[in-house]
């Protein structure tokens, strides 16, 4: 029916739930529906997502999209994001998603991610050991969930270390018993 599709560009449409999981639709996806509140393209063969800006959207699935490298989407609702089923997906930038509370990634399914973006989200997530912080070419922008400093111990009359939880960001296995932001 639509396997000739191969971009699909909305803007400025009344939708509220689009569902266009298990077609033929490839390349990429545009939108600016400012009354979208759900997206399903799971199992499709888009490679590149654009839903930036959308303030109303809360649910966005993306299940076994198997050709998907791209989801630009700063500055939605999304609540929560599985891109554990997205064996391709290089770049994810969910800035600003002030109420996404739940990201689920895979070593397996993930091992392509090469740039991540979630400065301003409420994502709570320890950082995988399998994401190649070392590497200068992995991009990684985000919220520190914990902040150390030092306050005098009147007991012990000692400097001790206080861990300062925002309650959201990312931490390292291990925090903040650790004592610090660090592998």
């Amino acid at each position: 029916m639509l396997e000739s599709l191969k971009t699909l560009t909305f803007e400025n449409n009344p939708l509220e739930d689009l569902n266009i999981s298990n077609t033929q639709i490839s390349s990429q996806f545009n939108s600016k529906i400012p009354s979208l509140g759900s997206l399903n393209i799971s199992n499709t063969q888009i490679s590149a997502l654009f839903i930036g800006d959308m303030a109303s959207l809360r649910t966005l699935k993306v299940d076994k999209c198997l050709s998907l490298a791209t989801i630009y989407a700063p500055r939605t609702s999304i609540e929560m994001l599985d891109v554990s089923t997205c064996p391709n997906l290089e770049y994810l930038n969910i800035e600003r998603t002030s109420q996404l509370k739940s990201l689920t990634l895979s070593s397996e399914a993930c091992e392509k991610l090469n740039e991540v973006y979630a400065l301003g989200s409420a994502v709570k997530c320890e950082i995988p050991d399998w994401f190649p912080i070392e590497d200068p070419n992995f991009k990684f922008y985000y919220e520190q969930r914990y902040t150390y400093h030092y306050e005098y111990d009147e007991e012990t009359g000692e400097q001790k270390l206080v861990p300062t939880d925002k309650d959201y960001g990312w931490w390292y296995p291990g925090e903040p018993d650790s004592g610090a932001h660090r592998r």
